[in-house]
């Protein structure tokens, strides 16, 4: 591994060069941790319906660790242009988290006020427009549940292996 450069992005890069399948899938039974790589280029893997995981595409019960140095950027996909996670996603090391489901509704808000200009900014970051897709919160809402937002204005819980998106931000 390289490290990182003075403006703190990864000097290795995990392309997938446009191509018709997310630039990493995981798929593998072991625990993965990714630090100091930049993962772009992707644009999902096809399911049935439209393509999930742009950038990432982690299969259901696998595990990934995004931690210092970490970059997912200049992905797409009709579900979780830069991450599509059904098994386990940590963040560490760095500012980035999963919004509380009082923050997730405040940019639902903001979104549904100012969504062409927001979407054009995300745009001009390499990052994916909001969409009417569902975000899991981190805000629990018993044993089994997530609080999730649809940005469609539904609010309500969801079991924790259902099929959502979410959002990272790093802060508000």
């Amino acid at each position: 591994m390289k490290g990182l450069y003075e403006n703190g992005e990864p000097k290795d890069v995990l392309d997938g060069n446009g191509s018709s399948d997310s630039t990493l899938k995981m798929y593998v039974q072991v625990p993965v941790t990714i630090k100091n790589l930049k993962i772009t280029g992707g644009s999902g893997r096809p399911n049935s319906t439209n393509t999930r995981g742009g950038g990432i595409y982690i299969d259901g019960g696998k595990t990934l660790s995004l931690g210092d140095g970490a970059l997912v950027t200049g992905n797409t996909a009709a579900e979780g242009g830069g991450i599509y996670n059904a098994g386990y996603l940590y963040l560490y090391g760095s500012s980035w988290y999963i919004p509380t489901v009082a923050e997730l509704c405040m940019l639902y808000r903001a979104v549904k006020v100012e969504s062409s200009l927001i979407n054009a900014a995300l745009e001009a970051l390499d990052g994916s427009r909001f969409n009417t897709a569902t975000y899991f919160s981190s805000s629990q809402g018993d044993s089994v549940t997530y609080w999730r937002v649809k940005f469609d204005g539904y609010l309500g819980t969801l079991f924790r292996d259902a099929d959502a998106s979410v959002c990272a931000v790093r802060a508000f």
